[in-house]
Protein backbone atom coordinates (compact mmCIF):
# COMPACT_ATOMS: atom_id res chain seq x y z
CA UNK A 1 0.00 0.00 0.00
CA UNK A 2 1.22 3.91 -0.57
CA UNK A 3 1.18 6.73 1.38
CA UNK A 4 -2.10 7.73 0.58
CA UNK A 5 -3.72 4.77 0.57
CA UNK A 6 -2.59 4.58 4.56
CA UNK A 7 -3.54 7.69 4.95
CA UNK A 8 -7.45 7.14 2.99
CA UNK A 9 -8.00 4.12 5.21
CA UNK A 10 -6.54 5.86 8.24
CA UNK A 11 -9.48 8.92 7.89
CA UNK A 12 -12.52 6.47 6.86
CA UNK A 13 -11.75 4.42 10.09
CA UNK A 14 -11.48 7.80 12.10
CA UNK A 15 -14.32 8.95 10.41
CA UNK A 16 -15.91 5.84 11.58
CA UNK A 17 -15.19 5.40 14.95
CA UNK A 18 -16.38 9.08 15.25
CA UNK A 19 -20.07 8.26 14.23
CA UNK A 20 -20.22 4.99 16.28
CA UNK A 21 -19.11 6.78 19.16
CA UNK A 22 -21.58 9.57 18.32
CA UNK A 23 -24.10 7.61 18.29
CA UNK A 24 -23.56 5.16 21.31
CA UNK A 25 -23.74 9.10 23.18
CA UNK A 26 -26.75 9.80 21.37
CA UNK A 27 -28.63 6.64 23.05
CA UNK A 28 -27.15 7.29 26.42
CA UNK A 29 -28.84 10.68 26.52
CA UNK A 30 -31.89 9.23 25.73
CA UNK A 31 -31.93 6.61 28.05
CA UNK A 32 -30.67 9.48 30.68
CA UNK A 33 -33.78 11.76 29.61
CA UNK A 34 -35.79 8.50 30.00
CA UNK A 35 -35.05 8.57 33.16
CA UNK A 36 -37.08 11.68 33.90
CA UNK A 37 -33.71 13.77 33.49
CA UNK A 38 -35.16 16.83 31.26
CA UNK A 39 -31.93 18.52 29.32
CA UNK A 40 -32.26 22.30 29.60
CA UNK A 41 -28.87 23.55 29.17
CA UNK A 42 -26.09 21.72 27.22
CA UNK A 43 -22.93 23.05 28.15
CA UNK A 44 -20.59 20.33 25.81
CA UNK A 45 -17.22 18.92 26.42
CA UNK A 46 -16.29 15.53 26.45
CA UNK A 47 -17.59 13.53 27.66
CA UNK A 48 -20.79 16.37 27.93
CA UNK A 49 -21.63 18.11 30.42
CA UNK A 50 -25.75 18.60 30.62
CA UNK A 51 -27.75 20.42 33.27
CA UNK A 52 -31.56 19.66 34.14
CA UNK A 53 -32.80 22.44 36.24
CA UNK A 54 -36.50 21.74 36.90
CA UNK A 55 -34.87 18.55 38.43
CA UNK A 56 -32.10 20.44 39.88
CA UNK A 57 -29.57 18.09 38.38
CA UNK A 58 -26.40 17.91 36.56
CA UNK A 59 -25.67 14.79 34.33
CA UNK A 60 -22.38 13.63 32.44
CA UNK A 61 -22.91 11.67 29.27
CA UNK A 62 -20.40 9.34 27.55
CA UNK A 63 -20.27 6.30 24.89
CA UNK A 64 -20.60 3.98 27.95
CA UNK A 65 -23.20 5.25 30.26
CA UNK A 66 -24.04 8.65 32.08
CA UNK A 67 -23.83 9.70 35.62
CA UNK A 68 -26.24 12.13 36.99
CA UNK A 69 -25.69 14.46 40.44
CA UNK A 70 -28.20 16.12 41.82
CA UNK A 71 -27.24 20.28 42.84
CA UNK A 72 -26.59 19.44 46.34
CA UNK A 73 -23.83 16.83 45.59
CA UNK A 74 -22.28 19.97 43.79
CA UNK A 75 -19.17 21.49 45.27
CA UNK A 76 -17.25 23.26 42.87
CA UNK A 77 -16.19 24.04 39.25
CA UNK A 78 -12.82 25.26 38.38
CA UNK A 79 -10.87 25.82 35.01
CA UNK A 80 -8.07 23.32 34.52
CA UNK A 81 -5.54 22.94 31.58
CA UNK A 82 -2.09 20.83 31.02
CA UNK A 83 0.61 22.33 28.58
CA UNK A 84 2.16 19.79 27.04
CA UNK A 85 5.60 19.85 25.09
CA UNK A 86 5.46 19.94 21.81
CA UNK A 87 1.51 20.56 21.64
CA UNK A 88 -1.36 22.66 22.63
CA UNK A 89 -2.98 23.18 25.90
CA UNK A 90 -5.99 21.01 26.87
CA UNK A 91 -8.35 22.91 28.36
CA UNK A 92 -11.42 21.22 30.84
CA UNK A 93 -13.99 21.61 33.75
CA UNK A 94 -12.63 19.99 36.56
CA UNK A 95 -16.04 19.58 38.82
CA UNK A 96 -15.79 18.77 42.40
CA UNK A 97 -18.64 16.95 44.23
CA UNK A 98 -19.43 15.55 47.63
CA UNK A 99 -17.50 12.47 49.09
CA UNK A 100 -14.46 13.59 47.01
CA UNK A 101 -15.63 12.57 43.79
CA UNK A 102 -14.40 14.41 40.63
CA UNK A 103 -15.21 14.82 37.00
CA UNK A 104 -13.58 16.21 34.38
CA UNK A 105 -15.06 17.90 31.51
CA UNK A 106 -12.35 18.75 28.26
CA UNK A 107 -12.96 21.31 25.74
CA UNK A 108 -11.56 21.78 22.70
CA UNK A 109 -10.30 25.56 23.34
CA UNK A 110 -10.13 28.08 26.68
CA UNK A 111 -12.62 30.04 25.28
CA UNK A 112 -15.13 26.83 24.57
CA UNK A 113 -14.49 25.43 28.61
CA UNK A 114 -14.72 29.71 29.58
CA UNK A 115 -18.21 29.61 28.80
CA UNK A 116 -19.09 26.37 29.78
CA UNK A 117 -17.92 27.19 33.19
CA UNK A 118 -19.26 30.80 33.63
CA UNK A 119 -22.78 29.23 32.43
CA UNK A 120 -22.50 26.60 34.92
CA UNK A 121 -21.92 28.78 37.77
CA UNK A 122 -24.34 30.77 37.40
CA UNK A 123 -26.61 27.90 37.15
CA UNK A 124 -25.14 26.82 40.65
CA UNK A 125 -25.32 30.38 42.12
CA UNK A 126 -28.87 30.82 40.49
CA UNK A 127 -31.68 30.73 43.59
Amino acid sequence: MSGPQIFIIGLVLMLVLAVWNWQRSSEQRSALQGSGFSVTERLGGSPELLVDIRGRALAVVRPGGYERFSFEEFRSAELGYDTLPQADSHFRIELVLSNNRQQQIKYGSEWEAKRALERLQAIMTAP
